[in-house]
């Protein structure tokens, strides 16, 4: 596990994942779906077992949790898989990017969620010009797409826009 990581998350729509958690399991159907995509979920790994991520109680910085199926790519662009932390990865940022990265993921932490901006996200698969950007709110693909972003990395769209499929996608991971 390397700090700078980007974390996809996989999470598998069961009645028992319902069952315990109705709320979150819909959400994330919903998210498969409006999407195409098997990822419903994003953050940055910020080193020493945490993450900094957007959820629907705003961007906070919490443990990696191991629950779900994890895949890691490297913040450099080239492809490397890691499913459930099996074989860690090792980053390959140059120069200060990586410190930018994380200081930039990190320093969104207390800001709150953008709930406006995930339902367009949503829409936009049905209607492609639409998008919503609401001024320090963060959807959790926005997040690290901003924050690799200082890496140079560049999406060919705004990152109120990029899905959890579209970074699967851009570093090179399929997305289903």
């Amino acid at each position: 596990m390397s700090a700078g990581d980007v974390l996809l998350f996989s999470r598998k729509i069961t009645p028992a994942a319902f069952k315990a958690d109705p709320f979150g399991t819909v959400m994330c159907a919903l998210i498969h779906l409006t999407t195409r995509s098997r990822y419903n979920h994003a953050a940055l790994d910020i080193g020493d077992g945490l993450m900094v991520e957007a959820t629907s109680k705003g961007v906070a910085v919490n443990p990696i949790r191991s629950s779900d199926e994890i895949t890691r790519v490297r913040g450099d662009g080239k492809r490397v898989t890691c499913v459930a932390f099996t074989p860690p990865c090792a980053n390959a940022y140059e120069g200060n990017d990586l410190e930018e990265v994380l200081a930039w993921g990190a320093g969104r932490v207390g800001n709150r969620y953008g709930y406006v901006t995930a339902f367009f996200c949503g829409l936009r698969n049905l209607f492609p010009g639409w998008s919503v950007v609401q001024d320090r709110a963060f959807i959790c693909s926005q997040l690290v797409a901003e924050a690799t972003e200082r890496a140079g990395h560049d999406y060919g769209k705004g990152s109120e826009k990029v899905s959890p499929g579209d970074l699967a996608e851009h570093f090179g991971v399929p997305r289903r």
